[in-house]
């Protein structure tokens, strides 16, 4: 198995060399996109801790990217920020409580089960425990 110039073996019991090519490749694990693999974390409650959130972007290759006073933003290889984390803002209606924003690998925004939504719907603004 090549990949962007990386081979690997898998003989069908090294999972580590599948999950290392398919972040090479921006490809899915097990059939399952990353970004759904981080949505299907994410419960409908509220209850989700952004430090689980935030493990489990990581875990699919995904890297933590924090400026001064800014959101913690989770990018992949390209630079698209596809996991957001806010603290919550009165600026936009159902963004007051602390929240995550997702993107797909276009950048489109979508919802934790990985439909596209708009920059206002609610299910742009997934409510989340901010333990960070």
């Amino acid at each position: 198995m090549t990949a962007k110039g990386i081979s690997y073996l898998y003989d069908g019991h090294n999972r580590r060399a599948l999950e290392v090519t398919a972040l090479a490749t921006g490809d899915s694990v097990s059939g399952v996109s990353r970004g759904k693999q981080i949505g299907s974390i994410i419960k409908k409650d509220g209850s989700t801790k952004a430090s689980t959130i935030k493990a489990k972007a990581e875990s699919v290759g995904f890297t933590s990217q924090q400026s001064s006073n800014d959101p913690l933003k989770l990018v992949d290889e390209t630079g698209t920020a596809r996991v957001t984390i806010k603290g919550g803002s009165d600026r936009a209606p159902g963004s007051a409580a602390p929240h995550v924003e997702l993107k797909d690998s276009n950048g489109q925004r979508v919802s934790p089960s990985g439909s596209p939504v708009t920059r206002k719907s609610p299910e742009n603004h997934t409510q989340i425990e901010n333990d960070l």
